[in-house]
């Protein structure tokens, strides 16, 4: 059989997606694969022709396994060990980063309170450690907080479980009890933490980010600005470690090792345990596993006489992640991972036809270079298409230009890395003539990237370079796209006509696009109410069509967890924002607002005005001092915010329907609001007396308990939710 690792490699994401979204077909799928492996041995049905049957059920049937001992060993486990407080010792794992005012590593637990144990669990502690904690320090933290991270849904993370760990920890007390015991991964952690010092010493903060970020994938360092930039103009895929960074690697040590005329098997030997470091000292991310893995097939094959097949060679590395973690699936890195080198490898396909386009030039350094700059826009074209439906999934944004900017970047960032690893390689030298080397080869790389950096900017600053992604309208879309290709395919086995199959291909993409505008077309599409969690205060952000408005209500400092719910697109607009009430460590949020996403209106209460010019906290320059008022959206959504000085609460109208949300202060809405009939409720702080008549969802911002609700008010039959167990609440009106 041609290629049986590619397809159980397909068999292996396909199962594990299911499996996951699906948990209740986990007996389902491994009988249906069974079933049709009995019917295929069965000569008298004449399915032995079909030779890939056989490949396809076993490999279902130990993806299904695989997920279920994975569910057993890890997140059953985990969820034992889910309690209130625990006193937790163990080793560090990571390099500690330090943000929002919490340092978070890894620990590798081996005392749980008084039960012994052996997992990873990620801890958050309140300050900044970075300097008292090191990596593999023993250490204790106390009256720890432990939970499995869950999606606003209430399912698991699934990101977070496909990095191999399943729970999380928050704390504010911890004890060193043993520094740095020297094992060969602190050595490997410490290179890391000593390579990035030496970035850091050499280059500009943002401009080091990035090359940490295109060398190890580590994307920490990286300013909110430049990280839209890069996820607008499709171009996210430089930052995840792929089959690039690891050629490029082995490629350095294989050229060196040529130079002393060392035999192919030894360079060979040398670059797989070059690769063992290299995955160590990432982090062991999914994606630098799979490129790794897969690189490392390569090299092996002359150890056994046999020609290597790049392709295959992915398709056995992604089976082997997944048999070890199925969760790995829904890992960004290793998403983008996999289709931008499957694209690459596929772009080769045509470098023979390049040939033929450029065999008529003569002179022969024009004709490699035209070889090369040919093969290098296929390549990217092919890495850009096939990357573009994940970072649409993800980061909920359709990039238009993406192929535009992946040609003008990749070969760029490939430069960008070679010089920045000469440069890493001279700094530690101490001789002034290495050091002044060292200053110009980081003065190239840093050229490089500002080049990069602001060709992503260029690009994502064009109104339509991204349009949202609506998920209603991203499954039908895929449907249809698949549906298409697949009758090219039946039409194509019928005809043998390549033609065809390659006609209805391109046929396919024209839903996929139809379906992505049909928001931005249609300015009334869908009114959307977000109720974001902010401890005891709410956080409201209204989008309907392609305009927002955000009322903010809280005394924190504003989140990723917020962000994620404003305009991503570049053809978006943040038309309002409302703050209502800011308190000490939310002072600064609108700088951050405004800075990000310019708000065209920023209107604000005058005592808060006054409490942010007392404390010289930033006032965009649009702000319009006023108490209340009516704000409207695409002419049919109208929100009105009431001042009331004991309470303040607003009312959204639009789509016959009718929003009630208390801001803060008094929770009895009979004084001040009409309590006629509403479709959505939303309370703050504590539940009211009264709840109007015919409202169909409760919202309650703040600690309360499920059954709280309906103990007070029995006769209420509609639906509840509790931003205090979920990150967000969304409806449609």
């Amino acid at each position: 059989m041609k290629r049986p690792m590619l397809i159980s490699g397909v068999v292996a994401i396909i199962t594990c997606a299911a499996l996951i979204l699906l948990n209740s077909g986990t007996v389902i799928v491994p009988v249906l694969a069974v079933s049709v492996l009995i019917i295929y041995s069965v000569k008298k049905f004449g399915l032995r022709k079909f030779i890939k049957i056989p490949t396809v059920c076993i490999s279902v049937i130990l993806f299904t396994l695989s997920f279920f001992l994975y569910s057993v060993a890890n997140i059953e486990t985990a969820e034992s060990f889910v309690t209130q407080k625990a006193n937790i010792y163990g080793r560090v794992n990571s390099i500690p980063v330090y943000e929002y005012d919490f340092t978070t590593f890894t620990l590798k637990a081996d005392k749980f309170g008084y039960e012994d144990v052996d997992f990873k669990i990620d801890v958050s502690v309140k300050g900044n450690l970075t300097e008292d904690v090191k990596p593999y320090d023993y250490i204790a933290v106390y009256d720890t907080a432990v939970y499995i991270p869950t999606n606003s849904n209430g399912t698991y993370n699934l990101s977070y479980s496909s990095q191999n760990n399943v729970l999380q920890g928050t704390s504010f007390k911890y004890e060193v009890l043993h520094q740095c015991k020297k094992t060969p991964l602190y050595y490997i952690l410490n290179l890391k933490y000593v390579i990035c010092e030496k970035i850091d010493l050499f280059t500009d903060s943002n401009q080091g980010g990035l090359l940490k970020g295109i060398l190890f994938g580590d994307t920490e360092d990286i300013n909110y600005e430049t990280d839209q930039a890069f996820k607008q103009s499709g171009i996210s895929h430089l930052l995840a470690v792929s089959g690039m960074h690891t050629s490029l690697y082995c490629g350095i040590i294989i050229s060196v090792l040529s130079a002393f005329k060392i035999n192919e098997k030894i360079r060979n030997g040398f670059c797989i345990l070059f690769l063992v470091f290299f995955s160590v000292i990432t982090g062991m991310t999914p994606s630098v596993l799979r490129a790794s893995l897969m690189m490392g097939v390569i090299l092996i094959a002359p150890f056994f006489k046999r020609e290597s097949d790049s392709i295959n060679s992915l398709g056995l590395s992604v089976t082997v992640l997944l048999l070890f973690n199925p969760y790995m699936v829904f890992n960004i890195g290793f998403q983008l991972s996999v289709a931008a080198t499957l694209g690459v490898l596929l772009s080769a396909q045509y470098n023979e036809k390049i040939y033929k386009l450029t065999r008529n030039i003569t002179d022969k350094r024009f004709r490699n270079l035209s070889v090369g700059f040919l093969s290098n826009i296929l390549m990217s074209v092919f890495a850009a298409v096939f990357t573009l439906p994940i970072c649409a999934y993800h980061f909920g944004v359709f990039s238009l230009l993406s192929v535009i900017t992946n040609i003008l970047t990749v070969q760029l960032s490939f430069y960008a890395t070679i010089s920045g690893l000469i440069g890493v390689a001279l700094s530690f030298a101490s001789s002034p003539a290495i050091k002044s080397l060292t200053i110009f080869i980081f003065k190239i790389t840093q050229f490089l990237i500002d080049v990069i950096t602001e060709t992503a900017k260029s690009i994502s600053s064009f109104k339509f370079c991204t349009v949202p992604m609506h998920s209603d309208f991203i499954t039908p879309g895929i449907f249809i796209g698949i549906s298409v290709v697949l009758t090219g395919y039946i039409i194509y086995k019928i005809k043998n006509s390549k033609r065809i199959l390659k006609v209805f291909a391109a046929i396919s993409i024209i839903p996929v696009f139809v379906l992505c505008f049909i928001p931005i077309v249609s300015p009334h599409y869908k009114t959307q109410i977000t109720v974001i969690n902010a401890g005891n205060n709410i956080q409201i952000v209204l989008r309907n069509g392609t305009e927002y408005i955000y009322i903010e209500n809280t005394t924190q400092r504003i989140d990723n967890n917020t962000f994620s719910c404003f305009p991503l697109a570049t053809c978006e607009n943040l038309v309002y924002y409302l703050p209502t009430y800011l308190g000490k460590d939310g002072a600064d949020n609108p700088e951050e607002i405004y800075n990000r996403y310019k708000p065209q209106n920023v209107i604000m209460p005058q005592s808060l005005y006054n409490y942010l010019q007392k404390y010289s906290k930033y006032i965009p320059e649009n702000t319009k001092i006023q108490n209340g008022g009516v704000f409207s959206l695409s002419d049919e959504i109208t929100v009105e915010i009431v001042d009331t000085n004991r309470i303040k609460y607003a009312i959204i109208r639009g789509n016959e329907k009718t929003v009630y949300i208390h801001l803060y202060g008094n929770t009895d809405f009979s004084e001040v609001v009409d309590t006629s009939p509403c479709n959505i409720a939303i309370y703050n702080g504590e539940i009211p007396d009264s709840i109007p008549k015919n409202t169909d969802n409760v919202v309650l911002c703040g600690e309360f308990l499920p059954y709280e609700l309906q103990a007070k008010h029995p006769q209420y039959s509609g639906d509840v939710y509790i931003t205090e167990f979920e990150d967000y609440v969304s409806f449609y009106i």
